[in-house]
Protein backbone atom coordinates (compact mmCIF):
# COMPACT_ATOMS: atom_id res chain seq x y z
CA UNK A 1 0.00 0.00 0.00
CA UNK A 2 2.66 2.67 1.08
CA UNK A 3 4.57 1.66 -2.14
CA UNK A 4 1.74 2.01 -4.40
CA UNK A 5 0.89 5.44 -2.65
CA UNK A 6 4.96 6.38 -3.31
CA UNK A 7 4.80 5.64 -6.51
CA UNK A 8 1.97 8.10 -7.40
CA UNK A 9 3.58 10.88 -5.52
CA UNK A 10 6.15 10.65 -7.65
CA UNK A 11 4.17 10.61 -10.95
CA UNK A 12 2.55 13.82 -9.44
CA UNK A 13 -0.65 12.61 -7.56
CA UNK A 14 1.01 13.61 -4.02
CA UNK A 15 -1.70 16.01 -2.78
CA UNK A 16 -4.41 13.39 -3.98
CA UNK A 17 -3.50 9.91 -3.40
CA UNK A 18 -2.80 9.16 0.28
CA UNK A 19 -3.00 5.52 2.79
CA UNK A 20 -4.44 4.75 5.89
CA UNK A 21 -3.16 1.97 7.86
CA UNK A 22 -2.74 1.69 11.47
CA UNK A 23 1.46 1.74 11.03
CA UNK A 24 0.96 5.47 10.68
CA UNK A 25 1.41 8.37 13.28
CA UNK A 26 -1.85 10.01 15.04
CA UNK A 27 -1.60 13.15 13.29
CA UNK A 28 -0.54 11.91 9.63
CA UNK A 29 -3.78 10.03 10.18
CA UNK A 30 -5.37 13.57 10.89
CA UNK A 31 -4.76 15.14 7.88
CA UNK A 32 -5.34 12.43 5.36
CA UNK A 33 -9.12 12.14 6.52
CA UNK A 34 -8.95 15.84 7.02
CA UNK A 35 -8.17 15.75 3.08
CA UNK A 36 -11.08 13.07 2.62
CA UNK A 37 -13.39 15.83 4.38
CA UNK A 38 -11.78 19.00 2.63
CA UNK A 39 -12.19 16.55 -1.13
CA UNK A 40 -7.99 17.44 -1.27
CA UNK A 41 -8.02 13.11 -1.53
CA UNK A 42 -9.45 11.20 -4.58
CA UNK A 43 -7.79 8.50 -4.11
CA UNK A 44 -7.11 6.66 -0.54
CA UNK A 45 -5.59 2.98 -0.28
CA UNK A 46 -7.29 1.68 3.58
CA UNK A 47 -6.62 -1.76 4.80
CA UNK A 48 -9.94 -3.53 5.17
CA UNK A 49 -9.79 -3.76 9.00
CA UNK A 50 -10.06 0.40 8.64
CA UNK A 51 -13.81 0.02 8.33
CA UNK A 52 -14.33 -1.02 11.84
CA UNK A 53 -12.82 1.96 12.99
CA UNK A 54 -15.72 4.48 14.16
CA UNK A 55 -13.87 7.65 13.29
CA UNK A 56 -12.73 6.61 9.96
CA UNK A 57 -16.65 5.55 9.12
CA UNK A 58 -17.65 8.56 10.46
CA UNK A 59 -15.40 10.39 7.40
CA UNK A 60 -15.76 8.22 5.07
CA UNK A 61 -20.08 8.01 5.32
CA UNK A 62 -19.86 12.33 5.46
CA UNK A 63 -17.75 12.22 2.36
CA UNK A 64 -20.12 9.99 0.87
CA UNK A 65 -23.00 12.13 1.68
CA UNK A 66 -21.73 15.23 0.28
CA UNK A 67 -20.80 13.02 -3.20
CA UNK A 68 -23.78 11.47 -3.11
CA UNK A 69 -21.63 7.93 -3.30
CA UNK A 70 -18.18 7.28 -4.27
CA UNK A 71 -17.23 7.25 -8.07
CA UNK A 72 -15.24 3.16 -7.37
CA UNK A 73 -14.82 1.24 -4.85
CA UNK A 74 -12.30 -1.08 -5.61
CA UNK A 75 -11.29 -4.40 -3.80
CA UNK A 76 -7.55 -5.85 -4.41
CA UNK A 77 -6.78 -9.39 -3.59
CA UNK A 78 -10.48 -9.91 -4.19
CA UNK A 79 -10.21 -13.80 -3.57
CA UNK A 80 -9.95 -12.75 -0.07
CA UNK A 81 -13.66 -11.94 -0.01
CA UNK A 82 -14.35 -15.08 -0.59
CA UNK A 83 -11.98 -17.81 0.70
CA UNK A 84 -11.08 -16.41 3.77
CA UNK A 85 -14.15 -13.95 4.55
CA UNK A 86 -16.18 -15.72 6.89
CA UNK A 87 -13.19 -17.20 8.99
CA UNK A 88 -9.27 -16.26 7.73
CA UNK A 89 -10.06 -12.57 7.40
CA UNK A 90 -12.94 -11.67 8.60
CA UNK A 91 -12.25 -7.95 7.75
CA UNK A 92 -12.72 -8.08 4.39
CA UNK A 93 -15.84 -9.54 4.11
CA UNK A 94 -16.88 -7.43 6.67
CA UNK A 95 -15.90 -4.35 4.23
CA UNK A 96 -17.15 -5.71 1.17
CA UNK A 97 -21.16 -5.96 2.79
CA UNK A 98 -20.44 -3.04 4.34
CA UNK A 99 -19.78 -0.97 1.46
CA UNK A 100 -22.40 -2.41 -0.59
CA UNK A 101 -25.28 -1.92 2.22
CA UNK A 102 -24.01 1.59 1.83
CA UNK A 103 -23.63 1.94 -2.00
CA UNK A 104 -25.90 -0.70 -3.30
CA UNK A 105 -28.77 0.26 -0.78
CA UNK A 106 -32.41 0.87 -1.09
CA UNK A 107 -31.85 4.67 -0.21
CA UNK A 108 -29.10 4.97 -2.80
CA UNK A 109 -30.09 6.71 -6.19
CA UNK A 110 -26.88 5.31 -8.29
CA UNK A 111 -25.18 2.56 -8.57
CA UNK A 112 -21.19 2.80 -7.44
CA UNK A 113 -19.32 0.14 -9.52
CA UNK A 114 -17.16 -1.87 -7.56
CA UNK A 115 -13.72 -2.71 -9.30
CA UNK A 116 -12.60 -6.61 -7.97
CA UNK A 117 -8.73 -7.23 -8.71
CA UNK A 118 -6.96 -10.56 -8.11
CA UNK A 119 -4.35 -12.96 -9.85
CA UNK A 120 -6.39 -15.95 -9.01
CA UNK A 121 -9.48 -15.40 -8.72
CA UNK A 122 -11.04 -19.00 -9.55
CA UNK A 123 -14.71 -20.20 -10.64
CA UNK A 124 -15.74 -20.58 -6.93
CA UNK A 125 -14.53 -17.08 -6.32
CA UNK A 126 -16.40 -15.91 -9.12
CA UNK A 127 -19.89 -17.53 -8.22
CA UNK A 128 -19.32 -16.27 -4.87
CA UNK A 129 -18.60 -12.58 -5.90
CA UNK A 130 -21.47 -12.92 -8.57
CA UNK A 131 -24.06 -13.67 -5.56
CA UNK A 132 -22.93 -11.24 -3.58
CA UNK A 133 -23.25 -8.26 -5.85
CA UNK A 134 -26.70 -9.54 -6.85
CA UNK A 135 -28.14 -10.68 -3.26
CA UNK A 136 -26.85 -7.01 -1.29
CA UNK A 137 -28.66 -4.72 -4.02
CA UNK A 138 -32.51 -4.00 -5.08
CA UNK A 139 -33.05 -4.75 -8.86
CA UNK A 140 -32.22 -1.52 -10.01
CA UNK A 141 -28.71 -1.05 -8.53
CA UNK A 142 -27.31 -4.40 -9.32
CA UNK A 143 -24.31 -4.49 -12.07
CA UNK A 144 -23.48 -7.58 -13.65
CA UNK A 145 -20.24 -9.34 -12.60
CA UNK A 146 -17.94 -8.83 -15.91
CA UNK A 147 -14.57 -10.92 -15.72
CA UNK A 148 -11.81 -9.28 -17.56
CA UNK A 149 -10.23 -11.16 -19.23
CA UNK A 150 -12.35 -14.08 -19.75
CA UNK A 151 -10.74 -16.85 -17.24
CA UNK A 152 -12.02 -19.45 -20.04
CA UNK A 153 -10.44 -17.55 -22.89
CA UNK A 154 -6.84 -16.43 -21.83
CA UNK A 155 -3.75 -17.93 -20.52
CA UNK A 156 -2.54 -17.89 -16.97
CA UNK A 157 -0.27 -14.91 -17.15
CA UNK A 158 1.49 -15.94 -13.78
CA UNK A 159 2.59 -19.99 -15.24
CA UNK A 160 3.82 -18.43 -18.55
CA UNK A 161 6.89 -18.11 -17.08
CA UNK A 162 6.95 -20.40 -13.90
CA UNK A 163 7.68 -23.86 -13.74
CA UNK A 164 5.88 -25.79 -11.72
CA UNK A 165 6.76 -29.34 -10.37
CA UNK A 166 3.83 -30.22 -8.37
CA UNK A 167 5.48 -32.99 -5.43
CA UNK A 168 2.55 -35.81 -3.77
CA UNK A 169 3.17 -35.39 -0.02
CA UNK A 170 1.17 -37.27 3.32
CA UNK A 171 -0.53 -35.48 5.76
CA UNK A 172 -3.02 -32.67 6.35
CA UNK A 173 -1.05 -29.18 7.29
CA UNK A 174 -4.22 -27.80 8.46
CA UNK A 175 -5.45 -30.52 11.06
CA UNK A 176 -3.94 -29.98 14.37
CA UNK A 177 -3.32 -33.81 15.15
CA UNK A 178 -1.75 -34.58 11.94
CA UNK A 179 0.35 -30.96 11.89
CA UNK A 180 4.05 -33.05 13.37
CA UNK A 181 3.63 -35.67 10.10
CA UNK A 182 2.48 -33.43 7.62
CA UNK A 183 5.59 -30.80 8.26
CA UNK A 184 7.83 -33.60 8.85
CA UNK A 185 6.77 -34.50 5.12
CA UNK A 186 7.02 -31.65 3.82
CA UNK A 187 10.55 -29.38 5.78
CA UNK A 188 12.81 -31.44 3.72
CA UNK A 189 11.56 -30.20 0.07
CA UNK A 190 11.52 -27.08 2.10
CA UNK A 191 15.01 -27.18 3.00
CA UNK A 192 16.46 -28.38 -0.21
CA UNK A 193 14.64 -25.54 -2.41
CA UNK A 194 16.55 -22.84 0.56
CA UNK A 195 19.85 -24.73 -0.67
CA UNK A 196 18.99 -24.65 -4.39
CA UNK A 197 18.46 -20.94 -3.50
CA UNK A 198 22.47 -20.92 -2.02
CA UNK A 199 23.71 -22.34 -4.92
CA UNK A 200 22.43 -20.19 -7.72
CA UNK A 201 23.34 -16.88 -5.59
CA UNK A 202 27.13 -18.68 -4.88
CA UNK A 203 27.02 -19.50 -8.96
CA UNK A 204 25.16 -16.35 -10.56
CA UNK A 205 25.51 -13.45 -7.91
CA UNK A 206 21.77 -13.03 -7.93
CA UNK A 207 19.63 -13.18 -4.65
CA UNK A 208 17.43 -15.94 -5.03
CA UNK A 209 13.75 -16.02 -3.45
CA UNK A 210 12.28 -19.31 -1.60
CA UNK A 211 8.38 -18.19 -0.81
CA UNK A 212 6.90 -20.56 1.36
CA UNK A 213 2.68 -20.50 1.82
CA UNK A 214 1.10 -20.73 5.45
CA UNK A 215 -2.13 -20.41 6.44
CA UNK A 216 -1.90 -19.28 10.01
CA UNK A 217 0.47 -16.81 11.80
CA UNK A 218 1.74 -19.70 14.80
CA UNK A 219 3.08 -21.71 11.41
CA UNK A 220 5.06 -19.03 10.62
CA UNK A 221 6.20 -19.22 13.36
CA UNK A 222 6.65 -22.53 14.13
CA UNK A 223 8.34 -23.12 10.25
CA UNK A 224 10.82 -19.99 11.00
CA UNK A 225 11.70 -21.50 14.60
CA UNK A 226 12.55 -24.93 13.28
CA UNK A 227 14.36 -23.89 9.64
CA UNK A 228 16.78 -22.06 11.59
CA UNK A 229 17.79 -24.94 13.96
CA UNK A 230 17.46 -27.38 10.80
CA UNK A 231 18.78 -25.24 7.78
CA UNK A 232 21.26 -23.27 8.95
CA UNK A 233 19.89 -19.52 7.98
CA UNK A 234 18.93 -16.45 10.07
CA UNK A 235 14.89 -16.59 9.80
CA UNK A 236 12.22 -14.41 10.73
CA UNK A 237 8.88 -15.24 10.85
CA UNK A 238 6.37 -11.99 9.46
CA UNK A 239 2.55 -11.52 9.73
CA UNK A 240 -0.06 -8.80 10.96
CA UNK A 241 0.58 -10.50 14.80
CA UNK A 242 3.39 -8.30 15.10
CA UNK A 243 3.58 -4.41 15.88
CA UNK A 244 4.56 -1.92 12.74
CA UNK A 245 8.45 -1.14 14.10
CA UNK A 246 9.06 -4.79 13.83
CA UNK A 247 7.46 -5.37 10.44
CA UNK A 248 9.52 -2.51 9.38
CA UNK A 249 12.91 -4.05 10.54
CA UNK A 250 12.20 -7.27 9.32
CA UNK A 251 10.90 -6.48 5.67
CA UNK A 252 12.68 -3.39 4.46
CA UNK A 253 16.26 -3.87 4.36
CA UNK A 254 15.38 -7.43 2.81
CA UNK A 255 16.37 -6.64 -0.88
CA UNK A 256 19.32 -5.19 0.10
CA UNK A 257 20.65 -7.97 2.76
CA UNK A 258 22.39 -11.32 1.91
CA UNK A 259 20.86 -14.51 2.03
CA UNK A 260 18.35 -14.26 4.37
CA UNK A 261 14.68 -16.05 4.97
CA UNK A 262 11.63 -14.27 5.94
CA UNK A 263 8.57 -16.42 6.88
CA UNK A 264 4.78 -14.07 6.21
CA UNK A 265 1.37 -15.50 7.64
CA UNK A 266 -1.38 -15.73 4.64
CA UNK A 267 -3.02 -12.55 5.32
CA UNK A 268 -0.38 -10.40 4.51
CA UNK A 269 0.68 -11.98 1.01
CA UNK A 270 0.64 -15.67 2.26
CA UNK A 271 3.42 -16.41 3.93
CA UNK A 272 6.88 -16.69 2.28
CA UNK A 273 10.77 -17.00 2.17
CA UNK A 274 13.64 -14.64 0.79
CA UNK A 275 16.99 -15.21 0.26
Amino acid sequence: MQDQVARLHEQGFAESVDYVNSDRPRFELAEVLQGVLDHRIVLLYVAPERLRNAAFLDVLCRRMEADEGLEYVVFDEAHCVNQWGYEFRPDYFHAFTLLMRSLRGTDCNKVTPFLLLSATLTASDRRSIRNLLAGGAPEHLRLPLAVSPDADASSNPVRAHIDVDPLLVRGNILDSQDFETALAERLPHIQQAIQQARENRRATGQRSAVIIFVTRRAHADDLAKRLTETAGCEVESYHAGLDSATRDDIYTPVPRRGPRYLGRNQSLWHGNGYS
